[in-house]
């Protein structure tokens, strides 16, 4: 056992496709046919006992031969919490051996959460890019209007003063400026 979890700890951490490595390790590791992990669909209806409904169903990832479409459509099925599955198809496992799939089940479940999160991430960029971008034409135009705006705003407010008396040229010149 301990030899097998380490094992899997060790597929757990290397390589990108890190939930189709976890499921064909474990499909090696107890000689089955077929690994699938299941997720029940958003859209599933509630129903009494959904495990053994296809329709409430979606094959996240699998391998092997012919895919579980329902946790009951194998031989040995490991809850993993309300929405995730894994079912495996071959042979019925020991209770021990079972208990170590669970372990495989588990992090199945951790590889399944940071690969969403390495996709919501990928999504995302694009549009930090954009923003980093809108921000940098935001502060070089902001930039380049704030002379000409300060020389239009000081002509006006020395047309509006009442300190200064302006003859007809020097407000024909600040009238030209603002």
């Amino acid at each position: 056992e301990s030899d097998t979890l380490s094992t899997l700890a060790g597929s757990v951490l290397r390589g990108d496709s890190v939930l189709p490595a976890l499921l064909e390790r474990l499909r090696e590791t107890f000689g089955m046919n077929t690994v699938t992990l299941l997720e029940r669909r958003d859209d599933a209806a509630n129903s009494i006992d959904p495990r053994h409904e296809p329709d409430q169903w979606r094959i996240v990832a699998t391998t092997g031969g012919r895919p579980c479409r329902a946790p009951d459509d194998g031989d040995v099925d490991i809850p993993i919490d309300d929405n995730l599955a894994l079912v495996l198809r071959g042979r019925a496992l020991l209770a021990a051996d079972q208990r170590i799939v669970a372990a495989f089940g588990a992090q199945a479940a951790v590889a399944l959460h940071q690969q969403r999160l390495a996709e919501q991430a990928a999504a995302v960029a694009p549009l930090a890019e954009a923003d980093r971008m809108r921000t940098a034409l935001l502060s070089a135009v902001s930039h380049d209007l704030r002379a000409p705006l300060a020389s239009a705003l000081a002509a006006i407010e020395s047309l509006r003063g009442t300190e200064v008396e302006f003859s007809p040229a020097d407000r024909e010149i600040l009238l030209s400026t603002a």
